[in-house]
């Protein structure tokens, strides 16, 4: 399993406050079968930005230091960054040391929690348009996601590819949550899960285990191929910088999945009218 999303650097936000509990992190990870780690801590989409992301270079050479001597060697490390989406995001877009290691390929972008910006459209399209292929951090816990569900569709129609938590999927974050998580892996348009990890208990890697089981009891037969391109063929792909395609969904599978939304989530969803732009 690949995990290419969490927050492991030592010391620089609210993940692992220093490179004892780093590596205690990365030997729980071993533990479940992750084999890489793209860890990614928190980064505002701002050039300001530049100088933070200096400092997470710095403490990632720290831990790779430590690592080497460790009984957690062999897990590969690659250093990234949870951009915060901002309305400085557009400033941002030809500066590759947002990226996923720093390649200019992917980028990992979480948006506030409460709102879908008016400007983010335009921030996936510009990053697409330089070739960088956009990632939408755990969209099932964003509020206006929840109560508009067709956002989820808007992004992944609009090139971005979409990354669900496994503490969501699981149900540790609440059954609105879980169900939002089910209706968009049943429709097909998630592309990665990821643990985002901050520490050993609460938010730990061991939700993966627990995010099978969930798949095994929601997707039967289907859940171990849905498990292995989610948490491995896929992540693999932006592990090693290779392009991966995009999500395509069908209208009938569109309008299941909003009826699915509406259904699971207990939220009552109006359907928008389709244009459609050539």
């Amino acid at each position: 399993m690949v995990d290419l999303h969490c927050h492991i650097v030592p010391g620089v936000d609210d993940g692992a406050p220093d490179i004892e509990t780093s590596l205690s992190m990365i030997r729980q990870a071993k533990s479940i079968g992750v084999t890489a780690i793209l860890t990614t801590p928190h980064i505002l989409a701002h050039p300001a930005e530049r100088a933070t992301h200096e400092e997470h270079k710095r403490a990632f050479a720290r831990l790779l230091d430590a690592q080497r001597s460790s009984d957690v060697a062999d897990i590969e490390l690659r250093l990234s960054g949870e951009v915060r989406v901002t309305g400085d995001s557009m400033r941002i877009i030809d500066d590759r040391a947002f990226t996923y290691a720093e390649e200019g390929k992917y980028i990992l972008l979480e948006l506030p929690s409460q709102e879908v910006p008016p400007y983010f459209s335009q921030t996936l399209f510009e990053f697409r348009l330089r070739g960088i292929t956009p990632i939408v951090a755990h969209p099932e816990r964003n509020l206006a996601v929840i109560t508009h569900p067709q956002h989820a569709i808007d992004f992944v129609r609009q090139g971005a590819h979409l990354q669900l938590t496994t503490s969501s999927i699981n149900g540790e974050l609440g059954p609105t949550i879980e169900a939002a998580s089910m209706a968009m892996l049943q429709a097909g348009i998630v592309s990665f899960i990821a643990s985002d990890a901050h520490n050993l208990t609460m938010r730990s890697f061991l939700g993966w285990e627990r995010t099978r089981e969930a798949l095994d009891l929601n997707f039967g037969a289907d859940a171990k191929h849905l498990f292995s391109r989610l948490s491995a063929s896929n992540p693999a792909a932006v592990l090693n910088g290779v392009p991966l395609d995009l999500v395509e969904i069908e209208s009938d599978r569109e309008d299941a999945f909003l009826e699915s939304f509406s259904t699971q989530a207990g939220l009552k969803q109006e359907k928008r009218k389709r244009f459609f732009f050539f």
